[in-house]
C-alpha cells in the first residue's frame, strides 16, 4: 500500500471485499493492512453489477428495478399522457435504464429477455388511446422499437466504434479481421472465432459476428454516424417483430 501513503489516499480496510471468480468460493482469507476482508459474490464496477459466476442476473434484476420506479414516477406526475409526450420522458428516463451497458453485460437468458421487454410493454399502455391494443401496435403507434432489436442495433454500432478506434485500440483485439479472399462481403468481415460454452457464446464478440459480417458493404463502409444508423435501421427493420410473443 505505499502508492496509497505516497499519494495521500487513505484506504479503509473495513469497506474493501474482494470476490472469487468461479462456482465455488476461495476457501482463502486474504488481509488488507492486517485487517481480513469479507468475501462477496456481487460487486458493482462502472455502473454494472458484477457477480461470482458472471451471469447478467443481478444487472438485469437492478435495471428492471430502477426502471419500474421510473415509470412509477410517471404514472403518478402526469394523468394523461400524449404520444410525443410518452416517447420523450420515456426515451430519456426510462429506456437509458433499461439498455445501460448492454454490449457488456448482455441479458443471455430468455427469462431476463423477457423480464427487460415486460417493461416497455407495460410502459406503452400508459398512453389512453393504446391500452387496448396490442404490443405490435403500440409500437408502430409510438414508433418505437422492441427491446431485442434495440441490444441488436447497439451491439453493430459499438462494434463499428470498436473497429474504427474510438474505444482504444486493446478493443480492436477482440474482433480480429478475416483475409479477404472471397470477392462478396464487405471490407470489414470478422474472424468468426470458437464460442464453447454459454456465457462465452453470447460475448459481444462472438454473438455480433454473423450479423456483423452479412451487413451491406455501404451500411458497413457508412462514414457519417447519422447515416450509417440510418441504413442500419432500413437493414434489420425486419427484425421488428422479433420476439414479441
Amino acid at each position: 500500500m505505499h502508492w496509497s501513503r505516497v499519494w495521500d489516499l487513505p484506504i479503509n480496510p473495513t469497506k474493501c471485499h474482494y470476490m472469487s471468480i468461479g462456482r465455488q468460493p476461495s476457501p482463502r482469507v486474504y488481509h488488507l493492512m492486517d485487517t481480513p476482508l469479507l468475501a462477496s459474490a456481487c460487486e458493482r464496477d462502472l455502473g454494472v453489477l458484477v457477480s461470482r459466476s458472471l451471469k447478467t442476473k443481478e444487472q438485469t434484476d437492478n435495471a428492471c428495478a430502477l426502471s419500474w420506479k421510473i415509470l412509477g414516477a410517471i404514472r403518478r406526475s402526469f394523468s394523461k399522457l400524449s404520444y410525443d409526450g410518452f416517447k420523450a420522458l420515456y426515451t430519456s428516463h426510462t429506456r437509458p435504464r433499461l439498455e445501460f451497458a448492454s454490449a457488456a453485460a448482455y441479458p443471455y437468458t430468455t427469462a431476463e429477455m423477457v423480464k427487460l421487454e415486460r417493461v416497455q410493454r407495460a410502459a406503452t399502455r400508459m398512453i389512453a388511446g393504446l391500452r387496448g391494443c396490442c404490443y405490435t401496435e403500440r409500437l408502430h403507434a409510438t414508433g418505437l422499437f422492441p427491446e431485442s432489436y434495440r441490444r441488436v442495433r447497439g451491439d453493430i454500432i459499438c462494434v463499428r466504434r470498436i473497429l474504427r478506434g474510438d474505444m482504444g485500440p486493446e478493443l480492436m483485439e477482440y474482433f480480429p479481421l478475416r483475409e479477404q479472399t472471397r470477392t462478396r462481403g464487405h471490407g470489414l468481415t470478422l474472424l468468426k472465432l470458437s464460442s464453447v460454452g454459454l456465457p462465452l457464446r453470447f460475448r459481444l464478440s462472438r454473438r455480433v459476428t454473423n450479423l456483423w459480417n452479412s451487413l451491406p458493404a455501404d451500411v458497413v463502409e457508412e462514414v457519417n454516424d447519422k447515416m450509417f444508423k440510418r441504413k442500419l435501421d432500413s437493414v434489420l427493420r425486419t427484425m421488428w417483430y422479433a420476439d414479441l410473443s
